[in-house]
């Protein structure tokens, strides 16, 4: 299953926008064919499941994205920015925020944010205004990007379970 996750979920967000009820189906058939997993897609809430075994990978995107449940509450969540993705694996979960305010006021909060809930910063990278932090919390990880896209500011979060 692991080998086709990531080429899938590209494939099945890519063919997100504009399903209708019969295309959702005819994806789901697909995937299923190739993964053999049981894939249930929604359009309507903008969210695709595989399900495999005991393990379940969730994919949502759009205007009503909420961040899974299982994300963890001591990693900050920056107040002024929208949820735009959320994906739980069973690996961990990855949640795309997009906010106006400027890469270095996000960049500030995060790092005072994260140290004040017990995250230490283990490496930080500035690559032409492409900022990547990696924190450690006893024995969990996360990561976080932040980076501008035209007038906005992305955030992306990658928390391991």
């Amino acid at each position: 299953m692991k080998k086709l996750i990531l080429p899938t979920f590209c494939l099945i967000a890519l063919s997100l926008g504009g399903c209708g009820m019969v295309q959702e189906m005819i994806v789901e058939k697909v995937v299923e064919v190739g993964t053999g997993e049981k894939v249930d897609i929604n359009t309507a809430q903008e969210s695709v499941t595989i399900k495999s075994g005991d393990e379940s990978i969730a994919f949502s995107s759009g205007e009503n994205v909420k961040i899974p449940a299982a994300f963890p509450n001591d990693i900050y969540v920056y107040n002024n920015a929208e949820v735009k993705m959320a994906m739980d694996l069973p690996e961990g979960i990855s949640v795309s925020f997009v906010t106006n305010e400027s890469v270095a006021a996000v960049r500030e909060k995060y790092e005072a944010e994260m140290a004040r809930s017990g995250w230490s910063k283990e490496m930080s990278m500035d690559l032409n205004g492409q900022v990547i932090f990696g924190f450690q919390k006893q024995d969990r990880a996360s990561q976080i990007m932040i980076y501008e896209d035209g007038q906005s500011t992305l955030i992306q979060i990658t928390a391991k379970k």
